[in-house]
């Protein structure tokens, strides 16, 4: 998410190089503090010395050399697959996990798998040089937000009801959808180069600033906290907790979140960041929303990124740059138990777990 922005940075740079930048300050001194009612699971109870298992693949095939390495013969791959090819969805039936497939921005497409890596389906192509990326399920798992080029498109969790949302073509990221199932928070940049969190109205269209100066947010599940990502003077990303109620910010992590998510019970949050400014790889840790009880789950010389939790938070889907390009993992949540689930030649990222059919 970050590489995308600094891309969209330069290029609003070059548009407008002698306007002013504005810096819009959120919130006062993280002072507030949340009751304490947030005890670890035991599974949780890790210690972060010890690193977790290594990752084991669930495939054995290899690249052979006449493979096309395109983002179209990774279509014809996966079963030659049409918009929508998995049928209507069953009581009971597990999420699927949607994913970001690109090639190096050039051209991408938008798959969905089972939480085993299996039946990988495309459900949105991004032909004609559309970019797509970004896939956010909706709260009761029936439609997926996503970004496309400079807007936000909607459709139905079988690839059906395409429709783009947003008119304006103001640079869009990081959709994330309230828990009403009727918003969708998405970042902004203008051209002054002011970063913004919005929400959108998906039946309306209608947009409303919410968080000036954020640069990313997510709402809790029970929506009394929003979780937000801002820039400090060195471009590294400061992530906060705020109350809907008021009070102030609390500041969780000092910089380099690239992205992070609430549990289902919104006792925790995962995050993949950076420990230290010099360090290379962002790493995934779970953390308290009061920034109390830090846990290291992964400990690697690769990055790990975009960690999102299963329905039902035993489990955590992420993106990781192991064996040179981004594929999708799985682990159990004390970082154990680790499973590659894609092995395609191109990078493979932004899971989103769809909920699970009642």
């Amino acid at each position: 998410m970050v590489k995308r922005l600094l891309l969209v940075i330069f290029s609003l740079l070059f548009l407008s190089a002698c306007s002013p930048t504005q810096d819009v300050i959120i919130g006062g001194e993280p002072t507030r503090t949340l009751p304490p009612t947030w005890t670890p699971e035991p599974a949780l109870e890790v210690s972060e010395t010890v690193p977790p298992a290594s990752p084991t693949t669930t495939s054995t095939s290899t690249v052979t050399p006449e493979l096309d390495l395109t983002l179209a013969a990774h279509r014809q791959e996966v079963a030659e697959a049409t918009l929508g090819a998995f049928p209507t969805r069953l009581a009971g039936e597990p999420g699927k996990i949607a994913y970001e497939a690109s090639e190096v921005l050039e051209s991408s497409a938008i798959f969905v798998m089972n939480p085993d890596g299996s039946d990988q389906t495309l459900l949105v192509s991004g032909d004609n040089g559309v970019i797509v990326g970004s896939p956010a399920w909706s709260p009761d798992g029936k439609f997926l937000a996503y970004t496309c080029n400079n807007h936000l498109c909607v459709v139905n969790f079988d690839g059906s009801g395409y429709r783009q949302v947003t008119e304006s073509t103001s640079n869009r990221y990081f959709p994330n959808w309230l828990p009403d199932g009727n918003l969708i928070a998405f970042g902004k940049i203008n051209k002054e180069i002011v970063f913004n969190v919005h929400t959108l109205d998906v039946a309306s269209g209608s947009e409303e600033l919410v968080l000036p100066g954020a640069y990313a947010a997510s709402w809790s599940p029970d929506g009394t906290h929003i979780a937000f990502l801002k820039l400090n003077d060195d471009l590294q990303n400061e992530m906060y907790v705020r109350s809907i109620q008021g009070g102030n910010d609390v500041k969780i992590w000092d910089f380099e979140v690239e992205t992070f998510a609430w549990s289902s019970d919104g006792e925790y949050l995962l995050l993949s960041a950076k420990e230290e400014k010099s360090t290379l790889e962002h790493e995934i840790y779970v953390i308290h929303p009061d920034g109390s009880g830090v846990v290291k789950l992964t400990e690697n010389d690769w990055d790990d990124i975009y960690p999102v939790w299963s329905p039902d938070s035993t489990q955590i889907a992420f993106s990781s740059k192991q064996f040179g390009n981004y594929d999708i993992f799985v682990m159990n949540v004390n970082g154990s138990n680790v499973q590659q689930l894609t092995t395609s030649v191109l990078d493979e990222t932004a899971p989103s777990w769809q909920p699970d059919q009642e």
